[in-house]
């Protein structure tokens, strides 16, 4: 029995999380005879079992699961799932239906999407911040005036997607948007954005992140306990942009006396592939803060390399650190798995 084959009647075991596991490796198997089958998972009665089914066939590409990948999109396989279902339950499968139907990035795919951002229905704003999602991993031009206008949405929700798309767009026509959203009225949204700016680049940027890492209260919108959510966003983005006065400035913070400088310094190098924060980071994964060890995560994560993934998995395996934060450890170290191979395969 080979790898398709074995997974295939893995996809049919009474095991939920067999079954889950079944379709995320025939996700990762690329093989168009997994195509049926993993559609008729859309409408199995666990809801992960559904997810995992959608992402598998945006990885595999198959333009014949556009019109079932609608129907979930569109919120026809809730009912299915066991239990009672959450809000959370329903916007985790419209949301993996959007980002397989964006990945495909067929006309119709991309048409369905935009007719939901462009609608923004008030009492559907899951179904129209997973437009916005898959739009982004669509990256088709055609969405940038519907992003740019959710971003004036009522939803918070709507608006933080928005603001994630733009930055996976890559078109710097968004860039003075997203500056002006970095004063956003939800801290969530304000961290998307500065994300968001980082991933383009744009010097215009520069001056309003830096701004933000040296003086985050005055611009922060949440609690102070989120504040560092967004400095390491704003240490990010400029690290990225790579301006001298930026990289000067980091380059000072990371040999500070001041913890929090230190911090955020190392998480600013980080996404530029500098180690010399990596110690420091690996001691923010320890702290009892859970903001400080999220960001710490995810900057090891794009620093990469052996002590960064030993102490990820470190944190993946506590009993002791929240489920949150151990969660990001493991989805980080899932992504370094995921780009060594791709490396690997293109070698």
């Amino acid at each position: 029995m080979n790898a398709l084959e074995q997974q295939l009647t893995q996809l049919q075991s009474s095991n939920p999380k067999i079954r889950q596991q079944a379709a995320e490796q025939l996700g990762a198997l690329l093989d168009s005879r997994a195509v049926e089958p993993l559609i008729a998972h859309l409408r199995d009665h666990i809801d992960q079992v559904q997810v995992a089914s959608a992402v598998a066939l945006g990885h595999i590409g198959d333009a014949q699961a556009v019109n079932p990948l609608i129907q979930s999109f569109h919120g026809e396989t809730y009912g299915l799932t066991e239990g009672e279902g959450t809000p959370e339950q329903y916007f985790t499968i419209v949301a993996s239906a959007a980002e397989a139907l964006g990945t495909i990035g067929t006309p119709a795919a991309v048409a369905a999407l935009l007719a939901q951002l462009t609608l923004d229905a008030p009492l559907d704003e899951e179904g129209t911040a997973a437009a916005a999602l898959g739009l982004g991993y669509a990256r088709d031009p055609r969405a940038l005036p519907a992003l740019l206008n959710a971003l004036r949405s009522r939803s918070d929700l709507v608006r933080r997607y928005a603001a994630g798309a733009l930055g996976q767009l890559g078109n710097r026509d968004a860039v003075e948007t997203l500056i002006q959203t970095l004063q956003d009225q939800s801290w969530p949204v304000q961290v998307v954005a500065a994300e968001a700016l980082g991933d383009l680049r744009d010097i215009r940027a520069a001056k309003m992140l830096h701004a933000i890492v040296q003086d985050v209260a005055r611009f922060a919108a949440g609690p102070r306990k989120f504040h560092f959510h967004l400095r390491a966003k704003a240490a990010r983005g400029i690290a990225l942009i790579g301006d001298s006065p930026s990289l000067e400035y980091l380059d000072r913070s990371i040999r500070s006396q001041q913890w929090a400088r230190q911090v955020t310094a190392a998480v600013g190098l980080a996404y530029r592939r500098d180690s010399r924060g990596s110690d420091i980071l690996i001691r923010a994964l320890n702290t009892p803060l859970p903001t400080l060890q999220i960001e710490a995560a995810e900057a090891l994560g794009a620093l990469g390399g052996q002590d960064a993934t030993s102490a990820l998995q470190a944190v993946a395996d506590s009993q002791r650190i929240p489920v949150l934060v151990t969660r990001v450890a493991a989805q980080v170290l899932k992504q370094m798995e995921a780009a060594h191979s791709e490396d690997l395969s293109k070698k």
